[in-house]
């Protein structure tokens, strides 16, 4: 039985970090039936490069959506949601849409990673919703 039907996309991935943090360990999984999905990763200490640990960290490492909703009003919401849910941050491999790029550079504390990688820090100081939006038209 499919325990995801007729579940938002943000509520599966709320229950996938839930089910992770009770397993403890790394996991991935596709969330969502149909469009809009996306391809997670969990992990409960990642480690960067330079041997920082950022602690608990959300990837998402495909999303695919609609064309009406690729202009990117669906994948900023997504984002904003999966931000609010580890305590790292989230990192997103393969970010290829031109808009959705756009849309990841307009957070506070957003490292590029390589070609089309990106993290996005979360930090204790910025601990409100949303954490990490800055308006491009405001510069708020």
């Amino acid at each position: 039985m499919d325990t995801n039907f007729g579940r938002s996309l943000e509520s599966q991935t709320t229950a996938f970090i839930e089910k992770c943090r009770v397993h403890k360990y790394g996991e991935s999984e596709w969330v969502g039936r149909g469009l809009p999905n996306a391809y997670l990763r969990y992990d409960a200490h990642y480690i960067l490069r330079n041997e920082e640990c950022l602690g608990e960290v959300l990837t998402i490492a495909n999303t695919s959506a609609e064309d009406g909703e690729q202009n990117g009003e669906w994948f900023m919401s997504f984002l904003q949601h999966c931000l609010s849910l580890p305590t790292g941050g989230v990192l997103l491999e393969g970010i290829y849409c031109e808009e959705y790029r756009k849309i990841v550079m307009q957070f506070r504390h957003v490292e590029p990673l390589g070609d089309y990688c990106y993290l996005i820090r979360r930090r204790a100081v910025d601990n409100k919703f949303p954490v990490f939006f800055e308006s491009v038209a405001t510069g708020e």
